[in-house]
């Protein structure tokens, strides 16, 4: 009965369409096999990656986004919905996490709109992808729009220039929510400062 020292727990194994179970004589181990995901970097919010191809992704950036709400963090997903984006110094991040969480408002491409389809746009993301692995990131000039920007420009996507400003209020305005939290972190701090702050110097003010 006593197993011996170098033999190895029995495993079988049984697959479904989803769903990997491998049975071991100590434990069961459950592993899921499903279609790409992306997470914020607390695991939550996740979002099924057709859900956000051809898009540019916006997410808040913290404090900032409290005081100026249509200012925030952008990258771009490829034709796999894998997030790209323009995370710091001389680093670009092309695996599906953004550098402050997952996407809470995507605009998504028409792939009918992209001169060259899929294949154009995914090289032209790369191509963006390359460039700014050997920029420096600058907060007002270079910056994770700009990244966006380089990718749309190399395709002349619509034929027009895209550059910050654009694509900051073109996603203010035109980006869908993929959750209400999402809605919830861009504008309710920002309200919540208007009301605790900014309405009682006005009422001390006229006094």
């Amino acid at each position: 009965q006593n197993q011996k020292p170098d033999q190895q727990p029995t495993t079988n194994a049984t697959t479904s369409s989803n769903t990997t179970i491998i049975h071991t004589s100590h434990r069961i181990i459950l592993l899921e096999y499903c279609l790409p995901v992306q997470y914020n970097m607390r695991n939550t919010l996740p979002h099924r990656s057709e859900d956000i191809a051809f898009s540019i992704l916006w997410s808040p950036l913290p404090v900032i986004t409290w005081i100026v709400p249509f200012i925030g963090h952008l990258g771009i997903s490829n034709s796999q919905g894998v997030a790209s984006d323009f995370q710091g110094p001389y680093y670009v991040g092309d695996r599906g996490r953004m550098a402050f969480g997952a996407p809470t408002r995507a605009l998504k491409i028409n792939v009918q709109d992209i001169p060259g389809g899929a294949s154009a746009w995914d090289g032209a993301i790369q191509e963006a992808n390359e460039v700014y692995r050997g920029r420096m990131h600058n907060l007002c000039c270079d910056n994770c729009h700009s990244h966006v920007a380089c990718a749309l420009n190399s395709l002349n996507l619509y034929g027009t220039h895209w550059g910050m400003v654009k694509l900051c209020f073109l996603v203010f305005f035109r980006a869908r929510f993929l959750s209400f939290q999402g809605f919830v972190s861009q504008f309710v701090p920002f309200t919540l400062l208007v009301c605790l702050v900014i309405l009682p110097l006005q009422l001390l003010s006229k006094r």
